[in-house]
């Protein structure tokens, strides 16, 4: 049977035909309440043009059977026919000083939404305040505190309790800087987060500024105009239309506004479909779905909806939503609801979920969100996400705590993410796999334009990120685990292009509660594209024995830990900024020719100074020394600070300039701006930076900046990187113009559902140097990275630079070039006399042992020929290698001991050996403890597990051979060594040190500095430690004693939360 309902129906008809049509929703609901009520294959009919006021409760009666549903849908012509909790206020009284009022005992007891001529207007639009003190989940501590009356129980409280929790409450009191609340969640209120006051008549400042007293059931609104010219509209109905427990039911064509809670509350109901609806104007929450499985949610529209416009609660099974849009979610801080679980333009919860061909933007918080088994999120367009709280991401999925049940088979693909208006301070990320997630299958997504990253992966393991786009973030993949969750594991992350724009995005950063940096799984044959002089430089945090140790890696150093050992790298040589016009340094003692003036230096748990420096170590008369004098237990880092850098304008770029020198050869740098005064929030991003044995100059430019008044800037370093020389310190504003990256490598992306040719704005080609012409053919929701014609990385010709380190020649015997891409030319490297051939070097690498080379062009080269005179050593076998000493001694010193004091060195290790061995021959292996490691000779037979150096790295053999170098068959297709090195690190770390001092011993007139009898002393203290038995390193005990394992450091591990 058909029902319709009209606007010119009459409630008198039998409502069975569109000329007998009924025109309330009190005569449908009578209908509906009834018995049979609908049967299945029933249809309501709503006439389109249609708007009715009311809530539409649909009884459990009410229900279809599978294959013919009951439907509520439209019909006609015009616009979709509209259920609404809206009312239009007329009356308004006028208070003075721009106060109107307006009062009705109909008015419910409280008020979501106030529209004035159709658009939401928040209670207060006012800048947020900032609290001063940590407070409790009641309390709220600031010295920023209006001079309101906060009596009679109706103020409202706005609070930011973390980035991702935002409470709202009636405020019960105010005693001094301190208000007392009533509990919206379980989180405290911190110090330094905003907050605001509304509902109250002194907040009303700003027009279209209001309050809602529900005791006199009175509105009242600022306004500087007389209200009663303006279309005002407030919600005074819960909902639109509340289902219970109905099942096959079908809406279609509707349109729901106006509620307080929900437009559509479907509770316990399975097996419906919601086809084209618009959910637009909603109080909290668009469409409800509470204890609700197997929903299919299509071709709907959800728009300024305050909290959740997708909201699936405690289901078990199956929520597919697609082809839907979007649009202004939870945009309005402390609009949407208390606690977790807020600001979600769509919240799934169930098993077998699909999210598919949905366009979702302007989401103040998550747009996407899924959860259990079998989930499938692909070819959604999502943009504009994190706009008002914060830690999220633009698709999301969380696995529970550590121990919890894990789920399989989900699938995250060809989704096109981006986020042009982010603040790049906050955490925000594309792709955030939260704790516990496994079996993730991510790949062939885009990711432009993000926050702080492009992939987040939290706590989780068995991640699979493969062939996907990150362009632009702080960090391209984050990897962070905090103590007590479960390890990071078994990931791949490959064939990924990661596209860097200046020195302030790196492509990855790690933390970890423990020191397990190289077991987070596969991370291989990405391509990385550094624009605007940016380094390849990877942060990292990890705890030992409790303490945090920072580190930045350097490319080598990554690849060290086995990962990007076949990536591609390129680089894009823009500037980040022209400088048109520079003001003066802002820092009033730059060159530190006669003090330290304007410095400061922190180091929590331990002491570090300042001091200046006479010797001329990198220019001028002095420098700024930096030292530790002790080490914290706790921390590594160490905070620099030069004051005096003024006011911070947000809208302003400035340029820092410096030069650093770190006498260990490797000092990580972290750099930023913070408040100079306390609470010290910082105002930019941190960007990090490697200083080394030789002076370097550094430039970064800063901009996105958070305002201050006055500022720092921050050149953190590390405590066991030793010293830190700083000079010629500059810090400007500067005007010009920043470079737009996309004029010259940019996204091009096909977000439809067929294959296309997508349209070039000009000349461009691929990372390979093809050149698609007008046009590029690209797969449904597949993108591609193109440089403009005339950039980066591959031009269309390239020439070849040759250098000499030692005595010989190295010529290029095809000619002087150009060359043009794909021409193989032959290079050649000649000894001098009584000198011979070792290698070719690329970036201080080694790129090839033969002397006679041939090269394939496909990128400008710079090689250089070393050559060497013969060292006689009558051992070539050792424990430690020469690079084992980089980071603990300069160049120079290093070179004069391992190449004019050969004898001596090798004489010293082994009496450092014998003297580690005298502490640990009682309880450990020793001889398992110092296997051999024997320098690659080319006659030399090696058997299958040897291990060999070559060239700073150890090898083992994986068959018997001769004349084969370990690291020229690790590039072939069937290599027969492997990276491996077997040597336990701390054993290395104690012989090192203890190596050392005994050289300085040994070498005539060598004064011992207090560096290295330090050094020594602490090994030799921890060799005692360890012969006692109060320390139990993880190193072979003898075959009498079990062969047992224990934890490596000298202590139990402790769990330090990210």
């Amino acid at each position: 049977m058909n029902y319709y309902i009209s606007p010119t129906g009459n409630d008198a008809n039998n409502g069975t035909s569109e000329a007998t049509a009924w025109v309330t929703l009190d005569r449908l609901q009578t209908f509906l309440s009834g018995s049979p009520g609908l049967e299945p294959g029933d249809i309501v009919y709503f006439e389109r043009g249609g708007r009715w006021f009311n809530i539409l409760e649909i009884p459990t009666q009410n229900d279809g059977i599978e294959g013919n549903t009951v439907k509520l849908q439209s019909y006609g012509t015009g616009e979709t026919p509209i259920i609404s909790g809206f009312k239009t206020i007329t009356g308004w009284v006028d208070q003075g000083n721009n106060i109107w009022k307006r009062t009705d005992v109909s008015y419910p007891d409280y008020i979501s939404l106030l529209l004035i001529d159709g658009t939401i207007r928040p209670k207060n639009i006012s800048a947020p305040l900032k609290t001063t003190s940590n407070g409790t989940t009641t309390t709220l501590i600031s010295t920023n505190l209006p001079d309101y009356d906060y009596s009679g129980g109706e103020v409202e409280l706005v609070v930011e309790k973390s980035d991702f929790i935002h409470d709202r409450a009636y405020i019960t009191g105010k005693s001094g800087n301190t208000l007392t609340f009533a509990e919206a969640s379980s989180y405290a209120t911190r110090e330094q987060k905003n907050f605001l006051i509304q509902n109250c008549i002194e907040a009303l400042t700003q027009q279209g500024d209001w309050m809602y007293s529900p005791g006199t059931n009175t509105i009242t609104i600022y306004s500087e105009v007389n209200p009663n010219t303006l279309t005002i509209q407030v919600s005074v109905l819960d909902y639109n239309v509340h289902g219970v427990a109905n099942a096959r039911n079908e809406m279609i064509g509707l349109s729901f506004e106006g509620a307080n809670l929900e437009g559509l509350r479907m509770e316990s109901s399975n097996n419906n479909v919601f086809d084209s609806l618009i959910f637009r104007n909603q109080g909290a929450t668009g469409l409800g779905l509470w204890t609700s499985t197997d929903v299919i949610v299509r071709n709907c529209t959800f728009q300024d909806i305050l909290d959740i416009a997708i909201n699936q609660k405690n289901a078990s099974n199956s929520l597919i939503v697609e082809d839907s849009l979007f649009e202004n979610i939870a945009r309005f801080f402390g609009a949407c609801g208390n606690g977790d679980g807020k600001g979600f333009a769509v919240f799934g919860s169930s098993h077998n979920s699909i999210f598919r061909r949905n366009t979702l933007r302007n989401v103040g918080y998550i747009p996407l969100r899924y959860y259990g088994d079998n989930a499938e999120v692909y070819q959604n367009i999502i943009e504009n996400y994190c706009t008002v709280k914060h830690d999220g991401g633009a698709i999301y999925c969380y696995g529970g705590s550590a121990g919890s049940s894990t789920f399989v088979n989900r699938k995250v693909h060809h989704n096109i993410v981006s986020n042009p208006g982010v603040n790049k301070r906050y955490a925000i990320h594309a792709f955030y796999v939260d704790d516990n997630s496994e079996d993730i299958e991510t790949t062939y997504n885009t990711f432009v334009k993000n926050g702080r990253s492009g992939y987040f992966n939290h706590n989780s393991s068995g991640i699979l990120f493969n062939h996907n786009i990150i362009y632009s973030a702080i960090y391209g993949s984050v990897y962070g685990h905090n103590s007590g969750q479960e390890l990071i594991r078994n990931n791949e992350e490959k064939f990924n292009t990661k596209v860097l724009l200046g020195k302030g995005q790196h492509p990855y950063f790690l933390n970890s509660a423990e020191n397990d940096l190289a077991l987070f799984g596969d991370i291989d044959n990405n391509t990385f594209v550094l624009c605007g002089n940016g380094a390849f430089i990877v942060p990292t945090e990890v705890y030992i024995s409790g303490k945090r140790i920072f580190q930045n890696l350097t490319k080598a150093q990554w690849q060290a830990l086995g990962y990007d050992q076949n990536s591609n790298f390129l680089s894009l040589e823009v500037p980040e900024f022209t400088i048109e016009t520079e003001g003066a340094n802002k820092f009033s003692n730059p060159d530190f020719e006669d003090d330290t003036t304007g410095t400061g230096i922190y180091h929590a748990g331990g002491t570090a100074v300042i001091s200046h420096d006479s010797t001329s170590k990198i220019s001028g008369a002095g420098s700024l020394k930096a030292s530790v004098t002790a080490e914290s237990t706790t921390t590594t880092r160490v905070e620099l600070g030069f004051s005096g850098m003024g006011a911070i304008d947000p809208a302003k770029v400035y340029i820092l300039r410096f030069k650093a020198l770190a006498p260990s050869g490797h000092q990580s740098l972290n750099i930023y701006l913070r408040e100079q005064a306390s609470p010290y929030s910082w105002l930019s991003t941190e960007i990090h930076a490697v200083a080394t044995d030789e002076v370097q100059a550094f430039e970064f430019f800063f901009y996105d900046l958070k305002e201050a008044d006055t500022s720092s800037l921050m050149i953190d370093f590390q405590s066991h990187q030793g010293d830190l020389y700083i000079d010629d310190f500059e810090f400007r504003e500067v005007t010009g113009q920043l470079t737009d990256y996309e004029e010259h490598i940019k996204v091009f992306s096909n977000p439809t559902t067929a294959p296309a040719n997508v349209a070039l704005d000009g000349t461009w080609k691929t990372l390979n140097d093809t050149y698609p012409g007008a046009s590029i053919p690209l797969q449904p929701f597949e993108s591609a990275v193109l440089i403009k014609e005339g950039d980066g990385p591959n031009p269309n010709t390239f020439n070849t630079t040759l250098t000499v380190q030692g005595q010989g020649t190295a010529i290029n015997l095809t000619g002087p070039g150009p060359f043009s891409a794909g021409k193989v030319v032959n290079l050649l490297a000649t000894p001098n006399t009584d000198y011979t051939f070792v290698e070719w070097r690329k970036e201080g690498q080694l790129y090839s042992k033969s002397a006679n080379l041939n090269v394939t062009m496909t990128e400008d080269i710079e090689l250089t020929a070393v050559f060497a005179q013969p060292i006689e050593v009558n051992v070539t076998v050792r424990f430690l290698i020469p690079s084992d000493y980089t980071p603990y001694i300069r160049k120079e010193i290093k070179e004069d001991i391992f190449l004019k004091q050969t004898d001596v060195i090798q004489k010293v290790e082994m009496a450092a050996q014998e003297e580690i061995t005298s502490y640990l021959s009682g309880r450990f292996d020793t001889s398992a403890i110092f296997m051999t490691i024997s320098d690659y000779e080319s006659t030399r037979p090696v058997k299958a597990g040897d291990f060999i150096h070559e060239d700073g790295k150890i090898w083992r053999s994986l068959e018997d051979q001769t004349g084969v170098s370990p690291s020229e068959s690790a590039a072939s297709e069937n290599p027969t060594f492997v990276l491996d090195d077997p040597r336990n690190p701390i054993i290395v770390l104690r012989m090192v040190y203890i190596t050392l001092y005994h050289a300085h011993k040994a070498l005539p007139g060598s004064q011992i500095p207090k560096l290295r009898i330090d050094d020594y002393d602490i090994s030799i203290r921890w060799l005692e430690k360890v012969a006692s038995g109060l320390l139990n390193p993880l190193l072979p005990v003898k075959e009498e004693e079990g062969n047992y394992l224990v934890a490596y450091g000298s202590e139990t591990r402790r769990k330090v939360r990210y």
